[in-house]
């Protein structure tokens, strides 16, 4: 069962990138190809914000993806409320009361605006934001979770004239409040960029990216899993993972939680793809595994390479 889902999960992958590879199709809104966006996922739809798209560096546009079209906002969001910047390695998460809000942080933009999306009027708004504001900008590739109206982002850092700076930022946005928390960093792991945060309950699995310490950049060990607890606000490693096939380190990688299992896809490692650009991590035992596919045909060099892309789960399907 777990192989005729991840084979639905690829071809989905599969689909959505050719998707982006393609501007109109019988005068059809089809968007163009990027990298470095989000993918929101609220009711039926995927809402996708920004992105590098080669031609034109950073775009701020917004469209949605029904499961039958494509949808462009552009032109309704256009000269309402807040003139979004182009976006690129931002968050976008959803939030507010009722769960219809998407809030876009970071991403070359100071944390004091903090741009909201209302998917029932498609409106971006620069909200009212009480507390102290973190002292924090042009941050890219934090990792994001939303959880019980709250925003937890992690990491993150900015490229200036080709050198890394990476930060060991843990901030916790209320979108109920509209306010800005700080989060735990005691026990946190070093600095980290472009890696992923899944939430598995309440905790929430920091994985691959890259890292600094003692001023040294590399890639982490994938058995160099973090844990944060957004229940008591506390960082734990995972100490020793149970045998298993872990997969080689990655950045840009995509994480989507299937059935307890964390399920990674693509990357790159020393700007090379991944032997393995799809692995999974069971949550309960700890231990990683490579999938293997029923079809002979089927195997992991014929699955497409991607990375900076984006990943979202619906109905137990990664699209």
């Amino acid at each position: 069962m777990g192989c005729k889902n991840l084979k639905h999960h690829l071809m989905l992958i599969l689909l959505i990138q050719l998707f982006l590879w393609v501007t109109f199709v019988n005068g059809q809104f089809i968007p163009g190809p990027r990298s470095g966006h989000t993918a929101t996922l609220i009711g039926d739809k995927i809402y996708f914000i920004g992105g590098y798209n080669f031609s034109i560096p950073k775009e701020s546009d917004i469209f949605y993806y029904n499961g039958i079209a494509w949808v462009e906002l552009n032109n309704q969001v256009s000269g309402q409320g807040a003139d979004m910047p182009p976006k690129l390695g931002h968050t976008a998460n959803v939030g507010g009361r009722n769960q219809d809000l998407i809030f876009i942080i970071g991403g070359d933009v100071e944390f004091s605006k903090v741009y909201q999306l209302d998917t029932k009027t498609n409106n971006v708004t620069l909200p009212t934001i009480l507390g102290v504001i973190p002292n924090r900008d042009s941050l890219v590739f934090m990792s994001s979770v939303s959880y019980e109206g709250k925003i937890y982002l992690f990491g993150g850092g900015k490229i200036e004239t080709d050198i890394i700076t990476l930060y060991n930022n843990h901030y916790i946005f209320n979108t109920i409040n509209l306010n800005w928390e700080d989060g735990s960093l005691v026990g946190a792991p070093p600095p980290r960029y472009k890696h992923t945060a899944t939430l598995v309950n309440e905790i929430i699995y920091y994985i691959g990216g890259i890292q600094i310490n003692n001023s040294i950049i590399s890639y982490p060990s994938m058995s160099d899993i973090y844990r944060y607890s957004t229940i008591s606000n506390t960082w734990s490693s995972v100490a020793r993972l149970a045998p298993g096939n872990t997969p080689e380190p990655r950045l840009g990688h995509s994480a989507v939680l299937v059935e307890g299992k964390i399920c990674i896809f693509g990357g790159s490692f020393n700007n090379s793809s991944p032997t393995e650009p799809i692995a999974m991590l069971n949550t309960s035992t700890l231990a990683w595994s490579i999938p293997h596919f029923k079809n002979p045909r089927s195997n992991m060099q014929n699955l497409p390479k991607l990375v900076y892309h984006t990943a979202t789960l619906v109905d137990k399907r990664m699209k």
